[in-house]
């Protein structure tokens, strides 16, 4: 299984790091079932990992499976962690029976409390869903006014450094309203871009390796390394 793979590379060449993020889609179905075998996975992963909701995600299940930190929402997974003199801050953008992004108004809400908290900390956020256009028409078209709340919310707190975010299966990067955003890409497969075109139906993975992004922040900088973790053969014959 990749992910069993991924955690081995990432316990020998970067257990020094601080923390190891899922950013959504820990299982297909949401299942009991999954989120355990994800928790006996990681439980072998040398770095604390945090983790968010993806639309494949099942919210209450997830919570009553894995651990998070004791300052999580209520209702949503949404929480934040300071860390050397950085925070980060994990959104929670599922919205049920729906491959598309949502920022219903209580988790604005805290997202504008948060935001309000903490303003002389560098803050560094991520989330499931992309808030703009990417140039990839079949993610593209999963929009809706999600993206603007986040963007108003977020480029309005100039503390905001870059946004993370996954769902699209690509590596992209570039800015919205000169927030500055990484997407990283996935360790099941990643998308075509779409040259030449294709539809869902049609859809056929990239022949492209499964990769981790391994970011490096402080207060006042962030580079991101795009690291395939095994082989596109390995890919193809694990399944």
């Amino acid at each position: 299984m990749r992910l069993r793979v991924a955690v081995d590379y990432v316990s020998e060449y970067h257990n020094d790091a601080d923390f190891c993020v899922i950013s959504g889609d820990l299982t297909d179905g949401g299942d009991a079932a999954s989120y355990q075998l994800v928790k006996e996975i990681m439980s072998g992963c040398d770095v604390p990992t945090l983790s968010i909701t993806g639309n494949h995600d099942d919210r209450v299940t997830m919570r009553s499976q894995l651990s998070f930190p004791e300052n999580i929402d209520a209702e949503y997974i949404q929480y934040s962690v300071i860390k050397d003199g950085y925070r980060l801050l994990f959104l929670d953008s599922l919205q049920e029976n729906s491959a598309e992004g949502i920022l219903c108004d209580k988790r604005l809400s805290w997202l504008e409390s948060q935001l309000s908290l903490h303003q002389e900390l560098a803050t560094f956020v991520f989330c499931h869903h992309p808030p703009g256009k990417l140039f990839l028409p079949m993610q593209d078209q999963e929009q809706n006014d999600y993206g603007d709340k986040l963007l108003d919310a977020l480029c309005a707190a100039p503390n905001v450094k870059h946004l993370f975010f996954g769902h699209v299966h690509r590596p992209v990067s570039g800015s919205f309203r000169g927030l500055n955003f990484t997407s990283l890409q996935s360790i099941a497969c990643q998308a075509p871009l779409p040259y030449p075109a294709w539809e869902w139906d049609s859809f056929t993975p990239a022949e492209e390796a499964p990769a981790i992004g391994i970011v490096h922040l402080s207060t006042d900088s962030v580079v991101v390394h795009f690291h395939a973790f095994c082989k596109p053969l390995d890919f193809v014959t694990t399944g």
